[in-house]
């Protein structure tokens, strides 16, 4: 009897070490391979981010340098713009048909307005003299451009210099066609040389987020342009605009975090 309980503890002990011999190392290759495939998941799941990320920042800079466009073609006198604009501040046509004169002025600014704003982002280009002239590539009834020189955003624009544009921001929207497309609208302004007057470029905000919708529809992440303050510029639920990002303090330069959103792991990724 002793000798048979002997054997059977032994045989216990033989199939128990053995049990663990396999079980030790098979628990310690699967931890580390799930520890090793999540970081790998990670890795892809931040390389997406980021290559969609860099096709948005392609997408929205170039949007933004076209309205950087569109007020250096008025700006530099290359085209003999800035010239005609000094012309309808003096008000001297130095003919004997002014009138005329005027209207040809008027026409050549008008068509080559047209012109600068046919290619490229929809944009809406309005040039205001002091003495409260305008030109523009749209009709009136669509928006008054006198209502420009009342603008809050007037003084800062006063005090800029040569190429220095004043960013307004994203305001809601004043062109009264696309209220109903687009609520919020955004714009950038320029003084003209010897400050004549000012630039004024404007595109609906939805120009930038219809571009993040398609990218969420298709891939199911969330896009958003924030400004310095990380406030919320474009989205493409415009209930959000204007709110502030409640994520901020997980955002990275140029990089990448994972934040916990009501009990849920988010990766937040960023371009600067």
């Amino acid at each position: 009897m002793f000798t048979k309980l002997s054997m059977t503890s032994f045989r216990g002990k033989l199939t128990a070490a053995s049990i663990v011999c396999i079980l030790i190392p098979a628990l310690v290759t699967l931890i580390v391979y799930n520890y090793l495939t999540r970081d790998a998941v990670k890795e892809q799941a931040v390389s997406n981010a980021q290559q969609t990320l860099l096709l948005v920042d392609g997408h929205v800079t170039n949007t933004l340098k076209h309205m950087l466009y569109l007020l250096n073609y008025i700006q530099v006198d290359s085209n003999g713009i800035s010239s005609t604009f000094k012309q309808f501040t003096a008000g001297d046509w130095g003919t004997t048909n002014p009138a005329y004169e005027e209207y040809k002025a008027r026409a050549d600014i008008l068509a080559k307005i047209e012109s600068a704003t046919a290619a490229g982002e929809p944009s809406y280009l309005t040039v205001i003299l002091n003495n409260g002239i305008f030109f523009m590539n749209y009709q009136i009834d669509f928006f008054d451009p006198s209502r420009i020189l009342q603008e809050p955003w007037i003084p800062k624009v006063q005090g800029l210099q040569g190429l220095d544009s004043y960013w307004v921001g994203v305001t809601p929207t004043e062109f009264r066609r696309d209220k109903d497309i687009s609520p919020y609208q955004l714009t950038v302004v320029r003084q003209l040389e010897g400050q004549r007057g000012f630039i004024v470029v404007t595109i609906m905000e939805s120009q930038i987020h219809d571009y993040f919708g398609q990218i969420e529809s298709v891939q199911g992440q969330e896009i958003m342009l924030l400004d310095e303050n990380n406030r919320i510029l474009s989205h493409a639920d415009t209930n959000r605009i204007g709110q502030d990002f409640p994520y901020s303090n997980s955002l990275a330069k140029k990089g990448s975090d994972i934040a916990k959103i009501d009990g849920k792991d988010y990766l937040i990724s960023s371009v600067y």
